[in-house]
């Protein structure tokens, strides 16, 4: 597959495929593709340094209280597992984005481009930032801990799925339609099961429910109002 991608991006009509295959005539897949190749090889690397990693994500997905036990002591990830997770899933949430606004006919300009790059890195980063400020603010140390590697243990196993999803998509182009709402739907089970498990690691710390509507309330919406200016090519 990577040799694949290398000679589709060097000159997509020379190129020969398998007969079960053909190539693509817009260059958008063929550049997806090299993606696609990039997305396998870091599952590969977190393949390598973590063999337990989808033991250690997917229990870490349905144990409820113990999340931190299980991701921090009894299935550990090396820092190379999880950065390739990580960067898996920006990659591959990217790339589907950017096959959705393609199949919506949007024009991609600047800032349509930007937006696609944001969304993934806002899903990822912005609940840790948001956290750890509300962690300084108030002074208690760690107590969110559980609700940022949630939100870790999210991206990962997202990004995994994205990839496979990924990899349909380019040789079934024509039910790009059903992939690009089968996107939506997931990112939204995704953010509302954060959401939600967020806030029942947050009462299960003690933490008061008018702190959870305000850190809603200014953490949740307010980064997503950079999101809509860009759309809106006001930013």
């Amino acid at each position: 597959m990577i040799t694949l991608a290398f000679e589709i991006l060097k000159n997509t009509q020379d190129v020969v495929v398998p007969k079960l295959l053909s190539t693509r005539g817009s260059s958008i897949y063929s550049t997806v593709t090299f993606f696609l190749s990039i997305a396998f090889l870091l599952i590969t690397f977190a393949r390598m340094s973590s063999a337990h990693f989808l033991v250690s994500i997917t229990k870490s997905i349905y144990k409820n209280r113990s999340i931190e036990k299980v991701a921090l002591e009894e299935f550990p990830l090396t820092a190379l597992s999880s950065f390739s997770l990580l960067l898996n899933f920006l990659i591959c949430g990217s790339c589907l984005l950017y096959l959705t606004v393609d199949h919506l006919s949007v024009p991609i300009h600047t800032s349509t481009f930007l937006a696609i790059l944001y969304t993934p890195l806002l899903f990822l980063t912005g609940p840790y930032l948001c956290l750890t400020l509300v962690e300084f603010i108030t002074g208690e140390q760690g107590i969110t801990k559980a609700i940022k590697l949630t939100n870790w243990v999210v991206c990962k196993l997202v990004g995994i799925l994205f990839t496979f999803m990924l990899m349909i998509w380019i040789f079934n182009s024509k039910n790009a339609g059903f992939f690009a709402g089968f996107l939506m739907l997931t990112l939204s089970i995704c953010y509302i099961y954060r959401i939600f498990r967020g806030m029942v690691f947050a009462f299960s710390k003690g933490i008061s429910w008018y702190y959870i509507i305000l850190y809603f309330c200014m953490f949740e919406i307010i980064p997503m109002y950079p999101l809509w200016m860009l759309l809106e090519g006001k930013l």
